[in-house]
């Protein structure tokens, strides 16, 4: 919705895979980015920061205090200022973070200050955090609260779609009014999941398997069900397959453009030995998992 306002928007999801890695949640933002919207200084100002948080990386060789990671945040802001600056020239840009009780100290710290020190700035910063007993959960409610006492945020508590919230939110993705049979589909497979539904919808769509007639949206077969479960099961073949190299594959990924030299930090991550990873990686590259590029290593397929 925000980008058919005209907003730039990125998307970064945090992993507990990811908490060895600073600033994890960030680098899945910029590496989701599609640098094709962007202007020639935008394109300058998200490289100039994925660099700086390459050299904050190399620099640093560990974030294990709650004060270590906020000083590499302070660092970070203001890169992350100008980026979201240039982004905004137009529309507020919208900086979505998914599961942020995950995120490693260092993101967390930098979507704080964010929050707190940018007020004014163009730009709308999203979080989703799942309530229960996990470490993160109680800081983060308590820097929501503060800003909600200062009037700079809003919570939304969410809870499983009805099919009634899944229509809205298809009809909302798709732009268009779904039919009933698409609803079906959707609602039986994402269970309510507002996540779920939209990897769902994506699928559809990307697949070719929605066609546009007499004003809705219309599943192009009845088969398609049945050719979800084959995407969804490919994924966890691949990943069985591998077995152990599922962690490094999950570790690497984090990076987007990977290079040799961060291998230590997957044997902290995963904690295999180093023979272990370089083994383990190896596979991967043999098995065309992973492909050398100009910036690093990168994987062949975006399902992956």
């Amino acid at each position: 919705r925000s980008q058919r306002m005209g907003s730039i928007v990125m998307l970064g999801r945090a992993d507990e895979f990811d908490r060895g890695v600073p600033f994890a949640v960030f680098r899945d933002a910029l590496n989701r980015a599609d640098s094709s919207l962007l202007s020639r200084p935008q394109r300058e100002a998200l490289g100039a920061l994925q660099d700086d948080l390459d050299r904050d990386f190399d620099s640093n060789t560990t974030w294990s205090s709650d004060a270590e990671a906020s000083t590499s945040a302070r660092r970070m802001l203001t890169s992350v200022a100008h980026l979201l600056d240039e982004l905004g020239q137009k529309y507020p840009a919208v900086l979505a973070l998914e599961d942020l009780h995950l995120a490693d100290p260092a993101s967390t710290a930098l979507a704080g200050l964010l929050a707190r020190h940018l007020t004014g700035q163009p730009f709308f910063l999203a979080a989703s955090v799942r309530t229960g007993d996990h470490p993160s959960v109680s800081m983060l409610e308590q820097l929501f609260n503060r800003l909600h006492a200062e009037g700079r945020s809003a919570t939304i508590d969410l809870e499983r779609l009805d099919r009634a919230e899944t229509h809205v939110l298809t009809a909302s993705i798709l732009n268009g009014e779904p039919s009933s049979g698409l609803i079906n589909l959707i609602f039986d497979q994402s269970r309510g999941n507002p996540f779920f539904a939209s990897e769902c919808i994506d699928e559809l769509t990307q697949s070719g398997e929605l066609i546009e007639e007499a004003g809705k949206i219309w599943l192009a077969s009845i088969e398609v069900s049945d050719r979800l479960w084959v995407s969804t099961a490919l994924v966890h073949r691949i990943f069985r397959q591998f077995g152990a190299e599922a962690k490094i594959a999950r570790a690497v990924s984090v990076f987007g453009r990977f290079q040799l030299r961060h291998l230590p930090i997957v044997e902290q991550i995963t904690g295999q030995t180093s023979q272990e990873v370089a083994s383990g990686f190896d596979r991967l590259v043999a098995e065309k998992l992973l492909v050398s590029g100009p910036s690093g290593y990168e994987f062949t397929h975006p399902i992956l």
